[in-house]
């Protein structure tokens, strides 16, 4: 049984590969040089600043972003917010893993507001600045409440898979 769910997982890993390898033609060369060259020489003086200045930010916002991802974890440590998230978690279910999807369900919401003034700059306001985006702010916001949404069903079901694996796999 192991082996077949071994293979079956395995094929599932790779058969996007093998699809995309089917897709290309042997025969046709592409320059990856020659194309961004291409691209860039339609570009005037403006828009290539413009593009430079969004590309070299983006360097300061992944350190922002990293930081501020790491003050998000020390709130969640240092309040003890964690701790009362895997109490609630074990309230609501005794068995392993519906404690641990519980947890995972409100650590996702929890992040998800403590990162959002953050996540507004980056994703909303910076792209407005330098207009790669016609969205709205409710239609952005309803945009990544589907993405929390998505998040928490297959995060769930993430740590439930994890949590039976580990359950019925031998002790190594």
């Amino acid at each position: 049984m192991r082996i077949v769910l071994a293979t079956a997982l395995i094929l599932l890993l790779i058969w996007p590969v093998v699809l995309q390898a089917e897709t290309h033609s042997p025969g046709a060369i592409f320059d990856v040089e020659s194309a961004t060259q291409a691209y860039l020489n339609r570009l005037d003086s403006e828009q290539s600043a413009a593009s430079d200045a969004y590309y070299e930010g983006g360097y300061w916002v992944n350190l922002w972003g990293f930081l501020y991802g790491l003050m998000v974890a020390w709130i969640l440590l240092k309040f003890r917010i964690s701790t009362k998230m895997r109490d609630l978690g074990e309230r609501l279910g005794r068995i392993g893993f519906i404690w641990a999807i519980a947890y995972v369900m409100q650590y996702l919401v929890v992040v998800f507001v403590l990162s959002l003034p953050f996540v507004i700059y980056r994703d909303f306001v910076r792209e407005h600045d330098y207009g790669l985006s016609n969205l709205t702010f409710m239609g952005w916001f309803n945009e990544q409440l589907i993405g929390l949404g998505v998040g928490l069903v297959l995060g769930g079901l993430g740590i439930a898979l994890i949590y039976l694996l580990i359950r019925k796999l031998p002790k190594t």
